[in-house]
């Protein structure tokens, strides 16, 4: 595989990018996994990591849903900027095949010197929560969950390996 000048830097920044002590405070499953994609912010090629999990109580029927979305994108003057939005949403059944849902989102960003460390502490931008009423289970809109499955052992074909 080529690695191309615009991935190169990509690659480095995806791996230097995520630090699994700020993922594990707002997403705190073990078994999620993270899905990496590369994006264009601000004419930069960017990796961008996302990471969502999705949890019904199953006592109460409600739906937790977290989704985590981070990358870090050159700032033009030798640093940078890491962004990771924090989106919860809940889904609060209202006992008649309905629910309420609750949506709510941070932006959290940091400033980063050219080796990605923190320059200044976090700056959090919140958004108002957004109230929906009388949403049908179908409705619900909710982010793919990025948790590993456990492994079906039924689905496991036995390979023989026998000298010929």
């Amino acid at each position: 595989m080529k690695l191309s000048p615009t991935f190169l830097p990509a690659l480095i920044l995806m791996f230097g990018s995520l630090s699994p002590s700020l993922a594990q405070e707002f997403i705190s499953s073990p078994n999620v996994k993270t899905v990496f994609k590369q994006v264009t912010v601000n004419g930069f090629v960017v990796t961008e990591a996302t990471r969502s999990v999705v949890v019904t109580d199953a006592a109460t029927g409600l739906i937790t849903a977290k989704r985590q979305i981070e990358k870090v994108v050159p700032d033009g003057a030798g640093g940078f900027t890491k962004s990771e939005t924090q989106e919860t949403t809940l889904a609060i059944p209202d006992g008649i095949g309905s629910f309420t849902v609750v949506t709510s989102s941070a932006l959290v960003e940091t400033a980063l010197d050219a080796s990605e460390e923190p320059t200044a502490p976090p700056v959090t931008t919140a958004t108002p929560n957004n109230f929906t009423s009388a949403v049908s289970e179908e409705n619900l809109d909710l982010p793919e969950d990025t948790s590993f499955a456990p492994i079906d052992e039924e689905l496991d074909a036995v390979i023989v390996v026998s000298p010929l």
